[in-house]
């Protein structure tokens, strides 16, 4: 049978990120700026802000500290 959807629900938080998103969050959690983020990516800090928008929409949260929290609860689980 089909998993119930209560279970999977965190499993498919971070399901809806590209990979690239995924990388800038793990970064975000890490704590680094935006700066450090576009230094390490090999991206400008400008794309890094617009993965960050991106990233922010589509979790459905407002700051990178609830981003954060989505993040390390969804790592913490698989």
């Amino acid at each position: 049978g089909t998993p119930s959807a209560g279970r999977r629900a965190y499993v498919d938080e971070l399901a809806v990120l590209t990979n690239r998103e995924l990388q800038v969050l793990a970064r975000v959690a890490a704590g680094d700026r935006n700066r450090e983020i576009a230094q390490l990516l090999y991206i400008s800090p400008r794309t890094v802000g617009v993965h960050i928008t991106h990233i922010l929409e589509k979790l459905g949260v407002r700051t990178r500290v609830q981003a954060t929290a989505i993040y390390q609860r969804n790592q913490r689980r698989e």
